[in-house]
């Protein structure tokens, strides 16, 4: 239910169910009740599907648009992250990588340039950034 709706999913609810007229339980004795008031139950059927599609993808672009909403703060908040864990002289990549138990593609780290290692400790913690906001979110 869209938020400028007066109603909400319970009044919904209720509002359908007190109009049921329960003529049967078969689906051929309500498709005879339907086409006895005048109506074709393909064409309500059809429209109904119709509409339960359209509501699915409205809630899918919804839903990804917030997601390219956190994704995009949770990447700054994870280039922030890096930076400052970079600027600090202490950090040592290889000893990173050991700790986090991470395992990279490329096996030699002293090959790689200080951005492939900025690249890398960016995506993992924009991956666990997120990871962490799911996990709050299901709790």
């Amino acid at each position: 239910m869209s938020k400028d709706s007066r109603y909400g999913k319970e009044g919904f609810i209720r509002f359908v169910l007190s109009r049921i007229d329960p003529i049967g339980e078969s689906a051929n004795q309500a498709r005879e009740y339907l086409k006895a008031e005048g109506l074709d139950a393909e064409s309500i059927a059809s429209e109904g599907a119709k509409r339960v599609r359209k509501m699915k993808l409205q809630i899918q672009a919804q839903q990804t648009m917030k997601e390219m909403f956190e994704a995009g703060s949770v990447k700054r908040k994870a280039v922030q992250w890096v930076d400052r864990l970079l600027a600090d002289r202490d950090f040592s990549f290889p000893d990173f990588i050991d700790e986090e138990q991470l395992s990279l593609q490329n096996r030699n780290l002293e090959s790689l340039s200080e951005e492939d290692m900025r690249n890398t400790l960016i995506q993992y913690f924009t991956l666990k950034f997120m990871d962490s906001i799911e996990r709050d979110a299901d709790a």
